[in-house]
């Protein structure tokens, strides 16, 4: 019965793959009608795919319950390998299943000498003269699940700005609570810096790109950087759908009960990866989005901020975004039609003419 089950499982995924409306979820496009109905198809299935077994909410889990949390952290990457052996375009599925891409482990000692940073370096076969630009990515998953090695956006920069991407595994939560992440964020931009030439990158054109949870960390890493080592500058900052404060915007509002991302679920990220929130929401190395405009002066020379419009953390990637213009940043913003999910697993980003003029 578990089989016949699952079979009609995938044949519904299958058939609402196929949908229009589905499809609007993932669309750039603004001429596609309202995402309301869009939202009613994916909530029915993630319904369907819970009542299986296939799909729970996190909200349920506590920090305690560290082996429901390891479950979860294997699915988001068996769905992440699956989707993108089911949907990505030929390019990107080349280099990221290594044909046209050499992806290499590394990992560095830390400057209290106590750890190790881990991170994946993904460099495309390509036989371009001079240096290659060079990007540390820091991958999405509400900074509890995802790895440096499976990210798609990863292979997606490699791909698209024929760049090294150096992807860093920074540590989880809950097991490493903030500043954990950033600490390691920050670790891994000094070590590029510091090798990009070996690697055959430039790093006057160093890039902080980020999804999500990386978009955040993206953000965090820079304000590192320039409180730390202000003579180090980074060129570009990339923050894609990025969920930079636990703060009550009007998107939070709007979207609350979105099933790709609801407000319950970003509850339990920020649960997870903080023991104060109170105290995260006034740190602007934990809550970018809360950093002052003096702060910001300074942290890149350009970035590109991609919100998706249907998005709980919409608002807070405009508000940073501001910000950056009132430091002196040069902002460009290009708004996804879709949802959050959308945008991290589709490269369609990445060929759109905004984006590619943003990141020349």
């Amino acid at each position: 019965m578990r089989l016949v089950t699952w079979l009609a499982v995938v044949y519904f995924v299958y058939q609402a793959s196929q949908s229009l409306l589905v499809r609007v979820a993932f669309s750039w496009n603004d001429s596609h009608p309202d995402l309301d109905r869009v939202d009613a198809v994916l909530g029915l299935l993630s319904r369907v795919m819970e009542a299986v077994g296939l799909h729970r909410d996190l909200d349920k889990l506590t920090a305690n319950d560290l082996d429901e949390i390891n479950k979860e952290r294997t699915k988001f990457r068996e769905t992440l390998n699956l989707l993108g052996d089911s949907f990505a375009p030929k390019p990107l599925h080349d280099c990221w299943r290594q044909k046209t891409c050499i992806p290499r482990n590394v990992s560095i000692d830390a400057a209290d000498g106590k750890r190790k940073v881990r991170g994946t370096v993904v460099q495309p076969l390509t036989k371009a003269s001079g240096k290659k630009r060079l990007v540390v990515y820091f991958h999405a998953g509400g900074a509890v699940l995802g790895d440096a090695f499976n990210s798609p956006l990863a292979y997606a920069l490699a791909h698209t700005l024929d760049a090294v991407v150096v992807s860093v595994e920074y540590r989880k939560s809950p097991e490493s609570r903030y500043p954990a992440a950033v600490e390691d964020g920050y670790e891994m931009l000094l070590w590029a810096f510091e090798n990009g030439q070996a690697l055959g990158a430039d790093i006057s054109k160093m890039t902080l790109a980020g999804d999500s949870a990386g978009g955040m960390l993206t953000a965090a890493t820079a304000l590192m950087l320039k409180e730390r080592k202000p003579e180090l500058k980074v060129h570009q900052l990339i923050m894609i759908i990025p969920m930079l404060g636990p703060v009550l915007s009007r998107s939070y509002v709007k979207y609350e009960n979105i099933h790709l991302l609801p407000l319950r679920q970003m509850g339990f990220f920020w649960d997870m990866y903080t023991t104060n929130v109170y105290d995260c929401v006034i740190d602007p190395l934990c809550s970018p989005v809360s950093a002052k405009i003096e702060q910001i002066k300074g942290i890149a020379d350009r970035a590109l901020v991609i919100p998706a419009k249907a998005d709980v953390l919409h608002d807070e990637a405009i508000e940073f975004a501001r910000k950056m213009e009132l430091a002196g940043v040069k902002v460009t913003t290009v708004e996804s039609r879709g949802t959050h999910i959308g945008v991290l697993l589709f490269d369609d980003l990445l060929s759109d003419e905004r984006v590619l003029s943003a990141l020349k």
